[in-house]
């Protein structure tokens, strides 16, 4: 059955959301700190419930709202006891004061989710009506954050290393009713390959569901034996050895960067034709395909020249979520990077008649060291257009006036 999910209320703006999940996950290897080991030890079995939620096609990048609970203390809020499904739907479960059994976040790369209590009002077929209030901190300052609505059951996961233990695990680590009371769907055996050790290389996975409800859309059917799933691992092991082969391989010597093609320069829009720049003949669009993110994100995304001497640009209109205004913004981008990022130059400047920010920054990763001149402007509705030229230290430090002169050509749409 397809779940119609709820609201997500942040700053006192309610958005719809795309996707709303809530599964029990059976652990039958629990970290043992004292002997540095994975144990797979039935007497150590633990059930963790989380909810996790997809806000749209935003979700998932660093600072946008993905909220998600990885640990919620279910049982404690039944008297110590894990429910059966249907007294589960009947509970409050509130975060205490220093409290260790909560693990919730706004999102990736974002602040986390505190004051948390969550209510189930009930089964509406295969999804739980919830109520999840918390509060988060954006700079010194807690904001409200409400989720209102239906949450889909993906069911109770469990791993084992034989068939016959699955329902032994779950009834011990989990026992919120008998095993004949639910629905049982064996998905099968995978290969975790061979990088695990022996015994913990090969698993055989099963989901529990309420009574008629299907497999979740999120589970995929694994290989009906163990043979079988230790040859599927071995194959695609041999295709990524091949692959990095490929990528080891020595490169060319380095080609020139291309010298300007004949012809006028053309102005590119983003694809809700928000803003649009001037862009001269050398630079070329970046085909959806080598830059889906870009490509989902409505931005613009070019590329010019070859590796290792290749320059790229890419530009895009984005909501501040968790920012009231540009210099939050900035700010808040900058501390998710702080680890790879040195700024070299800061100053604020005007584009196409709007205050923005002008950045140029030495990214390093590894040993490899990349120069960006970044600008972020601002936009009507709380929203900032990122612009990011990106190349290595040398060809930058030739090309930045061009790039000076293309961030100029930015025009707003209407």
């Amino acid at each position: 059955m397809a779940v119609s999910p709820g609201t997500l209320t942040i700053e006192g703006v309610a958005r719809p959301v795309r996707r709303a999940e809530l599964g029990i996950h059976v652990a039958t290897e629990v970290w043992d700190e004292k002997a540095r080991a994975w144990p797979y030890d039935l007497a150590r079995a633990r059930a963790h419930y989380g909810i996790e939620i997809d806000v749209d096609e935003h979700s998932g990048e660093d600072g946008a709202p993905q909220p998600v609970a990885n640990s919620i203390p279910v049982a404690r809020a039944n008297g110590g006891r894990h429910p059966s499904l249907d007294r589960l739907a009947t509970l409050a479960v509130q975060e205490l004061e220093s409290d260790d059994d909560w693990d919730a976040w706004f999102g990736n790369d974002a602040p986390d989710l505190f004051g948390n209590r969550i209510t189930f009002r009930g089964w509406e077929g295969s999804a739980l009506r919830v109520r999840w209030e918390a509060r988060y901190k954006d700079r010194d300052r807690e904001r409200p954050f409400l989720y209102e609505g239906l949450v889909e059951f993906t069911g109770i996961a469990v791993r084992v290393k034989e068939p016959a233990e699955a329902d032994v695990f779950l009834s011990r680590a989990w026992g919120g009713q008998a095993v004949e009371t639910l629905e049982r769907h064996v998905l099968g055996w995978s290969d975790l390959g061979a990088n695990f050790a022996a015994d913990r290389r090969s698993w055989y996975s099963v989901v529990y569901a309420r009574k008629g409800q299907p497999l979740s859309s999120q589970y995929r059917v694994l290989a009906p034996t163990k043979e079988a799933a230790t040859a599927a691992a071995e194959a695609q092991q041999a295709r990524f050895a091949e692959a990095r082969k490929a990528r080891e391989a020595p490169l060319a010597p380095p080609t020139p960067a291309p010298d300007l093609k004949p012809g006028p320069p053309k102005r590119l829009s983003d694809s809700r034709e928000r803003f649009s720049l001037e862009v001269t003949r050398d630079w070329e669009v970046v085909p959806p395909e080598a830059d889906p993110v870009m490509a989902k994100l409505g931005g613009i995304s070019l590329a010019r020249g070859t590796s290792p001497r290749q320059e790229s640009l890419k530009a895009v209109a984005v909501e501040m979520l968790i920012a009231d205004d540009l210099a939050e913004y900035v700010e808040t981008s900058l501390g998710a990077y702080k680890s790879i990022w040195k700024i070299e130059q800061r100053g604020e400047v005007m584009l196409a008649g709007k205050k923005g920010v002008r950045l140029v920054i030495l990214q390093t990763i590894g040993s490899a060291t990349t120069r960006l001149l970044k600008y972020f402007v601002a936009l009507p509705q709380k929203q900032a257009l990122v612009m990011t030229f990106a190349a290595p230290p040398d060809a930058f430090a030739a090309r930045l006036a061009a790039y000076e002169a293309l961030a100029g050509s930015l025009r707003l749409e209407p």
